[in-house]
């Protein structure tokens, strides 16, 4: 596997498990798990969706998605209390998604797009992903058939019917 080098910090969007090998399969060890706050040092990221950390003076592995430089990221915590939802935000899209947490990949050559549309002009190509190339996908919609997926640390759409299930990494 080879991986583009860079050098940054990084920390865990909730929390990831960082692996001796860039595989989820058998074969591999979750030797830590960093959590939201904790920081490592990102040196390398794959085409096919891994990060080469160092933590803890030891080289390891972890899912690039699963991944932030965005240091002052926090996930929101649930409370025992009922406290009512803030309103969202109008960002200006008006498909609703489902959510879910899936790593996909593209069956064909696919157009991931800054909104879930082929005709508003807005919705500009900003990545093309390959059969191998995983995303992960955070919502979908099918009745209108466009998924939302997180793809270079970026929320981007692309037509569900392009995806499919990633293979597990070996």
């Amino acid at each position: 596997m080879r991986f583009l080098e860079v050098d940054e910090v990084v920390t865990a969007k909730e929390s990831t498990n960082l692996r001796d090998i860039p595989s989820q399969g058998q074969d591999s060890t979750v030797l830590w798990t960093l959590q939201n706050g904790d920081t490592a040092r990102r040196t390398g990221m794959s085409d096919s969706g891994w990060s080469r950390l160092v933590y803890r003076d030891r080289i390891c592995y972890a899912v690039t998605n699963l991944l932030t430089t965005d240091l002052s990221y926090h996930v929101a915590k649930p409370t025992s209390e009922a406290v009512p939802a803030p309103e969202p935000e109008e960002d200006g899209i008006k498909t609703k998604f489902t959510d879910c947490y899936e790593l996909m990949t593209a069956k064909i050559e696919t157009n991931l797009r800054a909104l879930p549309s082929v005709t508003n002009p807005d919705a500009v190509v900003v990545a093309t992903i390959r059969y191998g190339d995983v995303v992960v996908r955070t919502g979908i919609n099918p009745e209108v058939g466009w998924s939302r997926v997180e793809y270079g640390g970026q929320v981007l759409y692309c037509v569900s019917s392009y995806l499919t299930l990633a293979p597990a990494q070996e």
